[in-house]
């Protein structure tokens, strides 16, 4: 999902763009768990950055097949990573992470890391797997409108229930700090080019419940009133146990990259601005 609206940013912004993919066409179509393939390709691209987003996003599955989870969140990086070394540091490389690996009351530095779950144990794994090739690791979370005609963003889904005017159910206990699509693909641009190795958190300056969230993004939308039930996560039979607490602290990002993220009720403004540019 944020693969798609990267790669079309970067595209517009004149950067060279080459799109892996495995099981849907692109640029280059190789199983990044075969390592020979992997540096075959690579060897014939020669990227001065490589932006890694593979990974086994649903967290359920994640809990059930853990071999799996292993493979995608931790094999694949290991392959590109060996590449890499070998480049002797002529690329850069961007591991994309997750606000999953926190689950603490307040708002989390980069080095509060608490795991409960498969997907955020392997993925912290990927993450230590990169800075062994002094990668960026972003740490983020996002919302906005989905490419992908068969998944939906969070975002996407309240707005679905607002036009179909839905009763939902709303995660009162469950605290984030998501970026708009929009923003995060002019973050991920601004790392490239002014590139520094590290862990970073990137989201928005502050956060909300996503009971919070819907609701705000309902009121700013001007479509209908959002008629909900808010419920603790806790309250869902989920296989693996989902964190409460994600709110990220991002002034290490800020200082080091000399730029100043906005609050999440800017980003929804951003994101439904965004919307009415389109229709």
């Amino acid at each position: 999902m944020l693969g798609r609206s990267l790669c079309k940013y970067l595209a517009k912004v004149n950067f060279d763009v080459v799109v892996h993919g495995f099981q849907n066409e692109a640029d280059i179509m190789i199983d990044l768990l075969d390592s020979l393939a992997v540096h075959e390709a690579l060897d014939r691209i020669q990227p001065d950055v490589i932006i890694n987003l593979v990974c086994l996003s649903d967290v359920d599955r994640n809990e059930k097949d853990q071999n799996l989870a292993y493979q995608l969140n931790v094999k694949t990086i290991e392959n590109i990573v060996s590449w890499v070394k070998l480049r002797a540091a002529k690329t850069n490389l961007i591991q994309i992470s997750t606000d999953h690996v926190y689950d603490s009351e307040g708002i989390n530095k980069e080095h509060n890391v608490v795991f409960r779950n498969v997907y955020a144990a392997t993925k912290y794994c990927a993450e230590r797997v990169a800075l062994d090739a002094n990668a960026a690791v972003l740490r983020t979370n996002f919302f906005g409108k989905s490419e992908i005609e068969h998944r939906l963003s969070f975002s996407d889904w309240i707005e679905v229930q607002l036009e179909e005017k839905l009763p939902v159910k709303l995660f009162g206990d469950v605290y984030f700090s998501p970026l708009s699509l929009e923003t995060l693909v002019k973050m991920i641009a601004h790392v490239i080019k002014n590139f520094k190795s590290g862990i970073y958190n990137l989201g928005s300056r502050d956060g909300l419940s996503k009971a919070e969230f819907a609701h705000t993004l309902a009121k700013y939308s001007g479509k209908n009133r959002l008629v909900s039930t808010e419920i603790s996560v806790d309250d869902i039979g989920f296989s693996a146990v989902r964190p409460k607490g994600m709110l990220m602290d991002v002034s290490k990002f800020e200082k080091t990259f000399d730029i100043s993220l906005p609050t999440l009720d800017a980003e929804i403004k951003t994101h439904l601005e965004g919307e009415k540019d389109n229709l």
